[in-house]
């Protein structure tokens, strides 16, 4: 079935928060586990990581592989 892009933004989900919470200026990072909110592991695929402050919001395209 043919879906538009509209759709396939309604069928995303938060699996996860990685930080929160005010962070100082400067280079930060995360570490991901593969692991949903509740310890369960994700299949391999392609994930949408988004990083929002005051004057931006920037979405990244992440690849998980097993």
């Amino acid at each position: 079935a043919k879906r538009t892009a509209e759709e396939a933004i309604a069928r995303l989900r938060r699996v996860r928060t990685l930080a929160s919470g005010y962070q100082p200026s400067g280079r930060h990072a995360v570490t991901f586990d593969g692991r949903d909110a509740r310890g369960v592991l994700l299949a391999s695929g392609v994930y949408f990581v988004r990083m929002r402050t005051e004057s931006a919001v920037v979405v990244e395209k992440v690849s998980l592989v097993e």
